[in-house]
């Protein structure tokens, strides 16, 4: 695996989350086990550290959310749903030594799954709710030939750059406590988001971490504030 030891500290790393953390706490409701936060550093993945930590939504218990940060180019792709060779992979997401880690991976068992943007680092300046990250999906569910993109899960490549590099302070007005949907169902029942990865697209020096939270259950107390998450377009 490549070599991912260029990230901030763990201290910055709670720091910073819990700067995101009382921002969703206060506007939507969500509160995160922050003093049990402990972020690992994961070189057999194909992105960069991960934690866990416990979620409550109005003060009931949601589930884990599943927190990773990615640098440029990391991805959350394996081969446990399609093998090299199998998909023809774009130009630009291609990797010498892990195309894997834009194969997209099977959601089954998932009935929703939310992602929280919650801070990007670049030159140690914390950016918070920014993020670009990308969903990949297949052409086909059917009968897939190739990986491409679904949609970007914060700002666009161009407004990122922007707002993280240049500190562009138009572009911070967009970059707020939401949630998006990478996994789910449309009001006439239509499945969104199976299989996918996620993927840091950004050529510059910056990590970029989020939240995935799943809803598994029809009793999950999550479902009823789903229509106030972002949808992926049509």
């Amino acid at each position: 695996m490549e070599n991912k030891s260029n990230f901030v500290n763990h201290a910055q790393f709670i720091k910073y989350f819990y700067k995101a953390a009382n921002a969703y706490k206060k506007f939507l409701g969500f509160s995160f086990d922050v003093p049990n936060l402990v972020f690992e550093r994961t070189p057999e993945k194909n992105y960069s550290a991960k934690s866990v930590v416990p979620v409550k939504y109005l003060g009931q218990n949601v589930g884990n959310m599943v927190v990773i940060s990615f640098q440029s180019r990391d991805g959350t792709g394996d081969e446990s749903l399609y093998k090299i060779g199998q998909l023809v992979i774009p130009e630009r997401l291609k990797h010498a030594n892990h195309s894997e880690k834009v194969f997209p991976r099977t959601k089954e068992g998932i009935i929703y799954e939310l992602f929280f943007p919650l801070f990007s680092v670049y030159e140690n300046k914390i950016n918070l709710f920014a993020t670009s990250l990308e969903e990949i999906t297949v052409d086909c569910v059917e009968k897939p030939k190739a990986v491409k993109k679904a949609w970007d899960l914060g700002l666009n490549s161009i407004d990122y750059v922007k707002r993280v590099k240049y500190e562009d302070k138009d572009i911070a007005q967009k970059c707020i406590a939401k949630i998006y949907l990478t996994v789910g169902y449309r009001g006439e029942g239509q499945r969104f988001g199976d299989p996918h990865a996620i993927y840091n697209p950004i050529p510059m020096n910056a990590l970029q971490v989020a939240g995935f939270l799943t809803v598994k259950n029809s009793s999950n107390p999550l479902l009823k504030m789903i229509n106030s998450c972002v949808f992926p377009p049509v």
